[in-house]
């Protein structure tokens, strides 16, 4: 079943009645640990809890397979489970083994924006409730389509029973026709073939219609998170700040999905933390300012920034020997030179950080850079400094891919990552040590970004580019799966300045401890300011994976929750790759 937005108050209403123990965990939250939107989300929901006095659990999952586990060990007295980031493009009553004719006396709410929705999920399970985020109503035709479905599921059985010819009843005879003196069915009485159900076949496409458009993302879990803390009357300062990093978030992969939210944050900012003229730096909270999409610009230099910017490294392609002379000639047009812009931001000369918009915005024409100045929602924390949402979600993705020196199993160190990150927003001093790791992590994609491009590693092939990583300083940077989605954001961009046509991209990363690849599919890229980028965009890679795997007997393993993420085995790469372009599933 499914709740929207008005009725996410009596949603929580169920849930604090049924969880409130002074002696029992009655609600678990099971959480992608690899998900900063989800992770924020979660955090969100943790500090409700605690303000309503509600024992809880925060259980950070890496796959699939790992949340059924953690299911099944849950105790008896659980009443609530949340799944946040997670669950919604699955069977959850299935996955879970959920008996369908017993109540099990549990609810289990799905928060999670990857679609497409698992229809059983929405109108079939009785113990599964999906926080719906308006888009529900759209699906009107499907719901039908479904339903009839499941109201005709038994039709074919009987249809093979209906056209049988000659089968016997239970006392030996003969029904469905006459049989002659030679023993041969006459085609007297001879029921007429059932004609196929026009319903059944276009609800049947319908769906099959709906599942195989691909994978994609919509609105944010930590805005669906906010609304419902706004129908309770709970919102904060600090789950504003939630929910803007957490939309924030989705801006590298899904521009347009942060583009339309922006509006409606800039709103609510305004209106929690209005502007106070304050000079003295010691006035905390959110505020409206000018940002500018260079990397972490407030806690490096205005060069370094600039260089390890993905839109500026696209724009001006600084990847080549031109595209550095361009940015040189660039910082010369807007009256700063070299040695100031390397200088650390903070030591800057203050009329040249005031004047940055202005001395931009003359060039922006020139170099084709009109989305470089934007509004961006910054925290201050008194003389400690302030951080902006766009330098706290790079923070937090770098805790996430946070290498260790022990030899735990990689979904515990993903795992203990998570809480490093969970930690983090709440610390500020944590948070900076955060942003100092996003700058290596930036660099090793900037490095590994330029060896490509400059090898000219990136294939064109039928219906997607592919860029494949063997060797290199960075290698084991990327086997984790956001180092490598990161690589590929800035592959993407690169290419969709540098190429007429936009195409889906596959990267595939070595990891020579497991002796394996993994592999990233990813939709068209569209450039910033493309009218196409505010379009949905759908990644069919997911699907496509799964039947090349299947159809190679290739050694794989599909678990997480983005479905376009897939290790294949390092001998079947090559196969694999190859069947995948002939599939035309792409």
């Amino acid at each position: 079943m499914y709740i929207s937005p008005d009725g996410y108050r009596s949603a929580f209403d169920d849930i604090r009645r049924t969880s409130l123990s002074h002696s029992t965990c009655k609600v678990v939250v099971f959480v992608s640990a690899l998900d900063i939107d989800a992770l924020c989300s979660a955090k969100m929901l943790a500090n409700l809890f605690k303000s309503e006095l509600i024992p809880h659990k925060i259980s950070p999952v890496v796959g699939y397979s790992e949340l059924g586990a953690m299911y099944k060990e849950l105790d008896d007295d659980v009443t609530n489970v949340i799944c946040v980031g997670c669950g919604a493009t699955i069977d959850l009553e299935t996955h879970f083994d959920i008996p369908i004719d017993e109540p099990i006396g549990r609810k289990i709410y799905v928060i999670d924006n990857h679609r497409p929705w698992n229809l059983d999920n929405l109108f079939g399970a009785t113990s599964v409730v999906c926080l719906d985020d308006g888009a529900v109503d759209k699906l009107t035709d499907h719901r039908e389509a479904y339903e009839y479905l499941i109201e005709h599921q038994d039709d074919d059985e009987d249809n093979q029973m209906d056209n049988g010819n000659g089968h016997a009843n239970g006392d030996g005879e003969h029904v469905g026709g006459l049989i002659d003196d030679d023993g041969d069915q006459t085609d007297e009485d001879e029921p007429a073939p059932r004609q196929p159900d026009g319903k059944k076949q276009s609800s049947t496409q319908l769906l099959e219609d709906y599942y195989g458009q691909g994978s994609s993302l919509t609105q944010s879990c930590t805005v669906q998170t906010y609304a419902l803390l706004s129908s309770v009357g709970e919102t904060t300062i600090t789950s504003l700040w939630l929910t803007v990093v957490g939309a924030t978030s989705l801006d590298a992969e899904h521009p347009q999905i942060y583009q339309s939210l922006f509006p409606l944050l800039k709103d609510e900012v305004q209106r929690l933390c209005p502007p106070v003229n304050s000079h003295d730096g010691l006035h905390d909270g959110l505020h409206i300012e000018t940002d500018y999409a260079l990397f972490v610009l407030r806690h490096w230099s205005l060069y370094q920034a600039m260089l390890h910017s993905s839109y500026l490294g696209a724009k001006l392609q600084l990847w080549t020997e031109d595209g550095r002379k361009r940015l040189h000639k660039m910082l010369a047009k807007m009256g700063i030179s070299l040695r100031e812009a390397q200088e650390q931001w903070s030591h800057m000369h203050i009329h040249l950080k005031k004047g940055l918009r202005d001395k931009l915005s003359d060039v922006a024409g020139v170099y084709g850079i009109d989305e470089i100045i934007r509004s961006g929602v910054v925290r201050r924390y008194g003389y400690k400094g302030s951080v902006s949402a766009g330098d706290c979600v790079e923070a937090i993705l770098a805790l996430l891919q946070q290498k260790t020196d022990t030899h735990d199993d990689e979904h515990r160190i993903w795992v203990s990552n998570f809480w490093k990150g969970w930690d983090a927003m709440d610390n500020v001093n944590e948070l900076l040590e955060g942003i100092s790791k996003a700058k290596e992590l930036q660099q090793a994609v900037v490095s590994a970004g330029t060896a490509i491009f400059e090898k000219k590693q990136i294939k064109d092939l039928r219906s997607f580019r592919l860029a494949v990583i063997r060797e290199g300083p960075e290698l084991d940077v990327f086997r984790n799966p956001l180092a490598l989605a990161r690589l590929g954001v800035w592959i993407a961009e690169g290419c969709a300045e540098s190429h007429p046509v936009p195409l889906p991209l596959v990267i595939a990363s070595l990891n020579t401890i497991a002796d394996t690849y993994l592999v990233l599919g990813m939709g068209p890229y569209y450039g910033r300011g493309d009218e196409m980028a505010k379009e949905d965009v759908y990644n069919r890679f997911g699907p496509a994976f799964q039947a090349t795997a299947t159809k190679i007997n290739a050694k794989v393993r599909m678990d997480a929750f983005e479905s376009c993420i897939i290790e294949v085995a390092r001998d079947d790469l090559s196969r694999f790759l190859e069947a995948l372009t002939l599939s035309g599933l792409v």
